[in-house]
């Protein structure tokens, strides 16, 4: 009995405390973000980074990434490691641009949506969708791009 009232008591703080997580991100129309490395993954489409000091987890737009708890999952958010953190196989600080999109700013997970844009202006979103580790989720401004690039892609299985 007392586990189920500190379950629920739990629960209610968690619920209670969650908007705060949201307010803490930089609110609509605050313009793109730039981060020099290194980026904290998640998994293969989240990473918690710290804007003006304040801890922000963000998600790109756009994509689906297999969890971290499967083997592909693993997979993106190594290859997504890999991405932001490491140039020829070298842990250096890499200047990311996270940029907004006018609709996208928080998904059902309570992330930041951002498109990430990698040195030289690449793509994360497509470089994860056409090495098979994400799926397009059919928003944002590369729908398109990514919907094809996903029909050339090999899939992970696993």
């Amino acid at each position: 009995m007392a586990t189920r009232v500190m379950v629920a008591t739990f629960a209610v703080i968690l619920f209670a405390l969650a908007p705060a997580v949201v307010a803490q991100a930089p609110p609509r129309g605050s313009g793109a973000v730039e981060i020099t490395g290194p980026v904290r993954v998640i998994d293969g489409d989240t990473f918690e980074v710290y804007i003006n000091g304040r801890q922000t987890a963000i998600g790109i737009i756009g994509i689906k990434a297999f969890r971290a708890n499967s083997p592909c999952g693993r997979r993106a958010a190594r290859f997504t490691q890999a991405l932001v953190n490491f140039i020829n196989g070298l842990e250096v600080p890499i200047r990311l641009r996270f940029e907004e999109d006018p609709v996208h700013t928080f998904d059902a997970r309570k992330r930041r949506m951002y498109y990430l844009k990698l040195p030289g202006g690449i793509s994360a979103a497509l470089a994860l969708v056409s090495a098979g580790l994400a799926d397009p989720d059919g928003t944002g401004e590369e729908a398109a791009e990514l919907s094809l690039a996903a029909s050339l892609a090999p899939r992970c299985i696993g």
